[in-house]
């Protein structure tokens, strides 16, 4: 007969005790893992970017545009929805100017005149998708732009100010950070090769919430990286590797031994500047002389271009008043309102780290952890 000392029998017990406490830890973030990826599949998230031919206009003009349909999780075209509803909207918020638009892969052209009896101010353009209409007025494309009528003496806001502020149209944005008493995270970005980030506890924290914590970090619905956290000091540091963040708005979560979301934090991932595309210059032109464009492909021999995907229109270098097509996406309408200060930065190129200062007075509109973890998939009343 085999005989085990008592203290053999206590080591074997711990040992199993602690195999088992690890296999909790793993399992609830296998549990989150498909809870997360469920929500997105349940509940994708369109984005729409609008071009138009020019950023002011008179009344009575024509105003030509494309409407692009992107799927946030992939940042392709989305086929999806085959319907964009476009709208112009006056400085008290109500339509002027209403329209469908046919997408086809994602893309589809269209052409309004705005009405000439419209007053001078600043209008909005505004457009979404019939799937939008669920989680409208945040998840749409949203701009404003200015119209002259020389003719008519009415106008709104000489001083070029809306009478019903944006806000009304779309919300504000939120804080992105869940306070928890002795509790919080700080980001060091300073190496090029990881971020690492620092998880500071209190003894008191620990002694009441326990010493173990989970870390997940998503962008756009694709995961990045998960983690189980020992809180075995008051600061503890996670070194994520640049490779596994995905450009854009990484958005990081820390939560509870027992499940529940503590902490929201945003950082800005840049995205590589591959110029695949750019436009030949052309020189010595005489005047009303045709202007030949020639546009390039360069390094990606896979890319081909069709003018039924493209969209150019010309404007006075400099002239810009709203972000272009890849400066928008990185933020779409997830994070609701952009600011004016945040949309000037974009425009003028900001570096990118000037992009982290805004993050902390947002929150993604899209990604709620309290319906994810509850499996609360209602109030969807439109396809």
């Amino acid at each position: 007969m085999l005989k085990y000392s008592k203290s053999a029998f206590i080591f074997l017990l711990s040992f199993f005790s602690v195999l088992s406490s690890g296999q909790a830890k793993q399992d609830f973030l296998e549990l989150l893992t498909v809870k997360f990826q469920k929500y997105c599949n349940s509940v994708p998230r369109e984005e729409i970017y609008v071009h138009t031919d020019r950023q002011e206009y008179v009344a009575g003009e024509e105003m030509w545009f494309s409407v692009c349909l992107f799927d946030r999780q992939t940042g392709k075209p989305s086929a999806d929805s085959r319907i964009a509803y476009f709208e112009i909207l006056n400085p008290d918020s109500r339509p002027v100017v209403q329209k469908r638009i046919n997408l086809e892969e994602g893309y589809g052209p269209g052409q309004i005149v705005l009405p000439d009896s419209l007053s001078s101010g600043i209008y909005t353009l505004r457009a979404y998708t019939n799937w939008m209409k669920n989680f409208l007025p945040e998840n749409c494309f949203a701009i404003r732009f200015p119209v002259l009528n020389a003719l008519n003496n009415k106008s709104y806001n000489r001083n070029g100010e809306f009478k019903t502020p944006l806000s009304k149209i779309l919300p504000e944005t939120r804080s992105s950070v869940i306070t928890e008493s002795g509790l919080n995270i700080g980001i060091d970005k300073r190496s090029p090769e990881s971020v690492r980030i620092i998880v500071n506890s209190t003894r008191d924290f620990r002694l009441v919430g326990g010493s173990t914590c989970y870390i997940f970090v998503q962008t756009h619905g694709v995961i990045n990286f998960r983690q189980v956290v020992n809180l075995s000091d008051e600061a503890v540091a996670i070194s994520i590797p640049v490779e596994l963040l995905v450009p854009g708005i990484n958005h990081i979560t820390l939560f509870s031994a027992s499940g529940n979301p503590l902490i929201e934090k945003l950082i800005y991932t840049p995205f590589p500047k591959t110029g695949s595309l750019s436009i030949a210059e052309t020189v010595n032109l005489k005047p009303r002389e045709k202007i030949p464009v020639t546009i390039k492909i360069n390094g990606n021999p896979s890319l081909r271009l069709s003018s039924r995907n493209m969209s150019i229109s010309v404007a006075a270098a400099g002239n810009r008043i709203f972000p272009d097509i890849d400066d928008y996406m990185i933020f779409g309408s997830e994070y609701g309102l952009l600011s004016d200060e945040l949309i000037k930065s974009l425009v003028r190129d900001f570096p990118a780290d000037s992009i982290d200062k805004f993050l902390s007075s947002m929150k993604s509109n899209w990604i709620d952890w309290n319906r994810i973890i509850k499996g609360d998939l209602s109030g969807l009343k439109y396809n």
